[in-house]
């Protein structure tokens, strides 16, 4: 019994294993890429133009909830249109994957305001 339980234990990938291979690749690549864009340019205006701080980490903020609504509300047609059909799982998919993106861009725009903070203190 013990041992059963054993090797299924071991069989279990890991959380880092699941994540890298199949959460991460489901996120839709364009906004991961703009997001990671506005957080090398929060660092890049740090040093060149740090009045524009706070509006690039707006923008990583706002990519990540547009990105977030549009496909739900897609959704949300389309269920409307085949009266309801569509299994809450497809939702519930569809919200993990989101929250991992918006947590994304929550961060970049939590470390905007870091630099910002940083920043003005140095004036």
């Amino acid at each position: 019994m013990e041992d059963e339980l054993m090797e299924i234990i071991e069989e279990a990938p890991s959380a880092l294993e699941v994540f890298f291979t199949r959460t991460l690749p489901t996120l839709p690549p364009v906004s991961m890429c703009l997001i990671t864009l506005m957080l090398l340019f929060v660092f890049l205006c740090a040093w060149k133009a740090p009045r524009w701080i706070k509006p690039v980490g707006s923008i990583a903020l706002a990519i990540a909830l547009i990105t977030i609504t549009w496909p739900f509300l897609s959704t949300f047609r389309e269920d409307a249109l085949v009266d309801y059909r569509i299994a809450p799982m497809v939702y519930y998919d569809g919200i993990i994957r989101f929250t991992l993106l918006l947590i994304y861009g929550v961060l970049v725009f939590i470390i905007s305001r870091i630099v910002y903070l940083i920043q003005k203190s140095r004036n």
